[in-house]
This record gives C-alpha cells, sequence and structure tokens, in this order.
C-alpha cells in the first residue's frame, strides 16, 4: 500500500510545506517582491529636468538603495542565483529590475550571471552602461565593453561623468566614443575645478573644431573664475588662455576671496555693483565683506534682495549696515510673500524686526485671498507655521486655516503639517480634493491618517481603508476612479493594492486598460491588476 506514489506524496513530511509555498500562484519566497516598484531608469527624470514622469533618478537611488536592496540581497544568500530563473518566470517583470540593479550596485557577480545565463540581445536596451556611469562603476564599464554591451555615450552621459576625482572613469568614456560635445565638457570640467580632467581634454582631445578652440580660449578663464576656481584659473591664464572678458564681477560670484584678491592685486579688472550683488545672489558672505572693505564700488538693492531670497539673514544683516541705502521697500514686502511661501519665517521674522516690512500693505498685496498660514502650508514647515500662529497677534498677521489649507498639505504629502494643523485647528476639515490627491500622488500614509482622523466619513462597518473609501459620506464628488488611474499609471503599487478588493467601486479591469505603455503592460502594476480581474467581472474582462 505504502509502496504506491501517490501514498508516498501523501505521507510525505514535505507535503505541507509545499503547498504552503505557493501564494497567489508563486511561490512565498517571492511574495516580497510585489511590494517593491522598480521603476525603469529611462522612465525617469533628472533633478534638474522638467519633470516628465512621475519619479526622479533620486528616486530611484532611494528605491533601490533601501526597499529592493533589502529584499533582493537577502533573497539572494539564501536561494542563490540558481533561482533567478525560477524568479522571472514567475515575475517576468523583475528581470529588467534586478539586472539594472546590478548595473547601478556595481554587483559585478550578478552581471556575469545575467551575461552568462542570457543572450546579449536579452540583455540589450537596459540603460546599463547609464546606470554605471552615473554610480561611477569603472569596472562595470570595462565589463560591458568587453561584452560587447557598452552603449553610445552621449552628451549627457559624458556630463554625468565629469566630477571632481573621476578621471580614470572620464578617460575610458573618451577612449570608447564618448567625445561629442567636447567644448561643453571641458567648460562642465572647468566648473567643477577638476584639474586633471581639464588637463585631459586640453592635451588629447582633439574632437575641439577651430571655432570651439577660439571660444574656448575666450570662455576658459571667466569660466573658472566664475566657480570659484583659484588654482585652475591661474593655471590656464599661464597656458596662455585669454583674460579679455575677465572682470573681478565674474570672480566675485564663484566666492573665491583669494582669486579676488590676486585680480585686485594685478589690476586692470573691471569692477563694478555687479561684484557685490553677484556675491549676494551667491551667498558668498566673506566675498561681500572682503569688497566692502577693499573697495568702493557698493552694491545695488538686488544684494540685499538676493541674500534674503536665500534664507542668508546674516548676509542680510550685514548688508543693512553697511549699505542702508541699498533698500527697496517694494522689494521687501514682496519677500514676505516669497518667504512664507518657502517656510522662512526666519527671514519674515528678520524683517519685521528692522522695520522694512508693513503688514497692512502686506495684506493688501495679498488680495484677500491669502493669509499668512496658507503661504506656509505648501511649504510643509511646521515651524514656520508655528511662528504665524504664536506671533499674529505681536505682529498683527491676520491667522486663519480654511479646508484649502488641508487639502494643499494632503496634496504636497506634508504629513507632519497635516497633524499640526489638525491639532490647532480641530474643527477645520477638508474637501473631496485632499482625499483624490492623496490616492493621485501616492500619500498612502496621508490617505490612511485623513481616514484614521474622521476626514472622511466611515460607517460602522468599515474596518480597512478600502472599506473606509467605499463607504465614505462625502457630500461632494469623489473621482475614485480617476484618482486611481492616475496612481497606477504612476507606478504606486502600495496604494492600489490597499484599494483593490473584490467590492471596490473600481474594477481592476478598467485600470488595466490604462495601462496602454507596453512596458507598464509587462510591470508590476500590470500584473498585480491581472491578479484581482475575476471571471465575474462585469465588464466582461476575465483572468
Amino acid at each position: 500500500m505504502t509502496d504506491r506514489p501517490f501514498a508516498h506524496v501523501l505521507h510525505s513530511p514535505d507535503l505541507l510545506a509545499t503547498i504552503a509555498s505557493y501564494q497567489d500562484g508563486i511561490f512565498v519566497d517571492m511574495l516580497p517582491f510585489l511590494h517593491i516598484h522598480v521603476p525603469r531608469r529611462h522612465q525617469l527624470y533628472h533633478e534638474t529636468e522638467s519633470p516628465q514622469f512621475p519619479l526622479s533618478i533620486d528616486d530611484l537611488d532611494e528605491i533601490l538603495a533601501d526597499s529592493f536592496a533589502s529584499c533582493l540581497l537577502p533573497w539572494l544568500d539564501r536561494w542563490g542565483f540558481d533561482r533567478l530563473s525560477t524568479l522571472f518566470a514567475c515575475l517576468p517583470f523583475l528581470f529588467d529590475a534586478i539586472l539594472e540593479y546590478a548595473a547601478w550596485a556595481g554587483h559585478v557577480l550578478l552581471l556575469t550571471w545575467f551575461h552568462e545565463a542570457y543572450s546579449l540581445e536579452a540583455l540589450r536596451g537596459h540603460s546599463l552602461t547609464t546606470l554605471a556611469v552615473e554610480r561611477r562603476h569603472l569596472d562595470v564599464l570595462e565589463l560591458l565593453h568587453a561584452w560587447g554591451l557598452l552603449e553610445p555615450i552621449d552628451h549627457d552621459t559624458m556630463l554625468c561623468a565629469i566630477q571632481p576625482g573621476r578621471v580614470r572613469l572620464v578617460r575610458f568614456l573618451l577612449e570608447h566614443g564618448g567625445v561629442g560635445y567636447a567644448l561643453g565638457h571641458l567648460l562642465r570640467a572647468i566648473e567643477l575645478g577638476d584639474m586633471d580632467i581639464v588637463l585631459h581634454y586640453l592635451d588629447h582631445v582633439d574632437d575641439l573644431p577651430s571655432r570651439g578652440r577660439d571660444s574656448l580660449v575666450g570662455h576658459a578663464v571667466p569660466s573658472a573664475a566664475q566657480a570659484g576656481q583659484y588654482e585652475l584659473t591661474l593655471a590656464l591664464m599661464a597656458r596662455g588662455f585669454a583674460t579679455t572678458t575677465l572682470s573681478l564681477n565674474m570672480a566675485a560670484s564663484g566666492g573665491s576671496v583669494q582669486l579676488v584678491q590676486h585680480l585686485h592685486d594685478v589690476g586692470g579688472f573691471e569692477c563694478t555693483t555687479d561684484a557685490i550683488d553677484n556675491a549676494s545672489r551667491n551667498g558668498h558672505l566673506d566675498m561681500v565683506r572682503w569688497l566692502l572693505e577693499n573697495r568702493n564700488e557698493g552694491c545695488t538693492t538686488s544684494a540685499l534682495t538676493s541674500a534674503l531670497a536665500q534664507g542668508r539673514v546674516d548676509l542680510a544683516s550685514y548688508l543693512l549696515n553697511m549699505c542702508p541705502e541699498a533698500v527697496n521697500y517694494n522689494d521687501m514686502t514682496s519677500m514676505v510673500v516669497r518667504s512664507l511661501s518657502a517656510g522662512r519665517s526666519v527671514v519674515v521674522e528678520f524683517l519685521i524686526e528692522r522695520h522694512l516690512v508693513d503688514w497692512p500693505t502686506i495684506c493688501n498685496n495679498l488680495s484677500g485671498r491669502l493669509a499668512p498660514l496658507d503661504l506656509v502650508v505648501r511649504s510643509g514647515n511646521v515651524q514656520a507655521a508655528q511662528w504665524v500662529h504664536d506671533s499674529h497677534t505681536l505682529h498683527g498677521m491676520p491667522l486663519s486655516c480654511s479646508t484649502q489649507d488641508i487639502d494643499t498639505a494632503a496634496t504636497y504629502g506634508h504629513l507632519d503639517m497635516l497633524q499640526w494643523l489638525h491639532h490647532q485647528y480641530p474643527t477645520v476639515g477638508c474637501t473631496p480634493a485632499a482625499i483624490r490627491s492623496a490616492i493621485a500622488n501616492g500619500h498612502l500614509d496621508i490617505l490612511e491618517w485623513l481616514v484614521a482622523n474622521g476626514y472622511v466619513g466611515l460607517n460602522g462597518n468599515a474596518t480597512r481603508i478600502g472599506d473606509s473609501l467605499r463607504t465614505y459620506t462625502l457630500t461632494q464628488p469623489f473621482d475614485l476612479e480617476g484618482a486611481m488611474q492616475e496612481a497606477a499609471l504612476a507606478g504606486y503599487v502600495k496604494m492600489i493594492w490597499c484599494l483593490l478588493y473584490p467590492q471596490s467601486n473600481v474594477c481592476a479591469c478598467v485600470l488595466l486598460r490604462h495601462l496602454d505603455d507596453e512596458e507598464m503592460a509587462n510591470g508590476l502594476m500590470a500584473h498585480m491588476l491581472r491578479k484581482k480581474v475575476t471571471k465575474e467581472c462585469p465588464h466582461g474582462v476575465g483572468t
């Protein structure tokens, strides 16, 4: 009886563990990967660019360094590389994520496994070169080159590579096709002050056309001076680069007192009020002090305004003491609005204490549309909000809190500000815009807080976020489907995971239809939505 295969299966001590190892169609050890959305590198924008996608390169760095690494690395330690093929069979979208992680992290062993296990064609198109350059992994770039996977080195990639102390990386990229707009790359190296990279370009790069070299001759020294690079500026001057357009105004903007003093001693370089104005704009207090002590050109009202715009009350105080005539009171009035919007209450306090602003005038500028607290809320600075709350009587500031403030804090994900507003103004509610924005922007902590603190009406049977939203009692219409569509397109997996369930007002298939991009259709979000689509779907979509 016990010799039968069926009996062996039933009596196996591993039977229960084997059955339990499957959850939702995958092995239990793979479940943690379902909660981490890893965007592809080419879907991101740089912080210096206008956002084209919801997430930036810095967001990717944070995701990979924290949640994804803490999930993947222990998994690899436990199961080894051999189980990766099974992982990709169950969750295909992880192939892209883990491959790009390997280049990002400089994980040479993992990259080597991919190279041995898959064809070159399967590994192309994954921004491996870009990731390796951004993370300064020269060893990864050398491997990619040896394997024939090094991607073309474009202008932006070269600019990214040019960083202080990275001459070996730059040299490698130049040797393997990374030339392009060489003049721009060289000027970038000059601005950063890396002597080794600059000299390498000057001595070894022949891709500068005659017009480019003429431009370089005239711009190299001023560029170095404006970047505050003392030694590099002198080195370029010693090489014969032109100084005809160089001025103390330019050098002052870079903040190198040593360079400005040298040019001052040599003589013959123009200096006007722009020198102090430029130094103030860049927050160089020592430079401003030196210029006022050693030169007599003075400054314009722009100097004080620029210092305050950066929150530099130390610099502003010095300028006000030394140049009391350099005050534009109209600028000071508008500065209050700018400072409150940036959460810089210290600037507003400074302006009030120095009698540079008049609150009735400021209130007239606000045209009754916004109170000081309304401006501060967007910044998320609770300390600034507390200052407004504590000081309004003393300084005659109008104080009010509206549903717009709650909505704004929720939209920008300022949980601390929400908690402060709730503590100070417990009777002020919110509009449906707060909940919609929290969902669309992926602020799950904000949504949970709004529900927990009664900003979303609940009935007695609501026990979870999904139930809470399904039974909300807001009197105004709330576009839950539209908010969830935006969250799904942005890849906010945890938000959609919490809101989708069999009784939801929004069917998973409705969200799935909007993932029409090929990569989105094959990603984690689509995988999760397909699992939620049932044969009973009212829209006629089955599993």
